[in-house]
């Protein structure tokens, strides 16, 4: 799913965190930055979220950690 385009990246970092499985920020291009690590995260709030629009990248992660993320994703 897509991160909403005026997303509060710490927010959702904190919500990222309170996930049981790992979750990801997949590129168009293949890239894919694993959230809960603490390099990828610097990564993701640097350059990233910072071109959301532009990479049209998307967030995945397991079932059962969706409810905690979905306020920061696209419907």
């Amino acid at each position: 799913m897509k991160l909403k385009k005026h997303v509060d990246v710490i927010a959702f970092m904190e919500a990222v965190q309170r996930c049981r499985e790992n979750v990801y920020f997949a590129t168009e291009d293949g890239s894919r930055l694993d959230l809960k690590s603490t390099l990828s995260q610097f990564v993701f709030a640097s350059t990233v979220a910072a071109k959301l629009q532009e990479l049209g990248g998307e967030v995945c992660c397991a079932e059962e950690d969706r409810p905690i993320l979905l306020p920061y994703l696209e419907a």
